[in-house]
């Protein structure tokens, strides 16, 4: 797992490689896990909302 995001209940951010991360989300019961998004590590930092 990784780091939970301060924003948004039951979603975490993992860095994939150095240009790319991951925001998820596990379902309160742990059944599913829920792919939002792919994100670009390169863009500026204030755009992201996670």
């Amino acid at each position: 797992m990784f780091r939970k995001s301060a924003k948004l209940k039951h979603t975490h951010i993992g860095v994939i490689i150095k240009q790319v991360s991951i925001i998820y989300r596990v379902k309160p019961r742990g059944v599913k896990i829920e792919l939002i998004a792919f994100i670009d590590n390169r863009q500026n930092p204030k755009k992201q909302n996670f």
